[in-house]
């Protein structure tokens, strides 16, 4: 495998984050739509294990000297990655839920028979 200059590494990580991200957000929404309970878990324990990982690379300087920069840059986009996508998850629930609703305001004749 050839090996890859600075910015053609930066162009690599930039691309494995843009594709990392959109498959977390399609993820989180198939998986809010699916289970509401079950995705806010998820994602609250996902939020845990970022929160935990960034501190203690912080606290320990574990990427060197410049590791505080490191996490608040890192902390920027995991943050945006994952509002978004919690965003977009809650909005989709949402959305969903009054699509299923026929005009008028009454729910559809399948999910009625459901809440009986």
């Amino acid at each position: 495998m050839q090996e890859l200059d600075l910015e053609d590494q930066a162009a690599a990580d930039r691309l494995r984050a843009f594709l990392v991200g959109e498959m977390y957000r399609s993820v989180a929404q198939v998986l809010a739509q699916s289970d509401p309970s079950v995705a806010d878990a998820l994602f609250r324990r996902v939020e845990a294990i970022v929160a935990t990982t960034l501190r203690r690379i912080n606290l320990e300087q574990a990427e060197g000297p410049n590791s505080t920069a490191i996490v608040l840059s890192v902390c920027k986009d995991i943050g945006t990655l994952l509002k978004s996508a919690h965003d977009r998850s809650a909005r989709s629930i949402a959305d969903t839920r009054v699509a299923e609703r026929s005009p008028g305001g009454r729910v559809a004749p399948s999910l009625s028979a459901r809440a009986a």
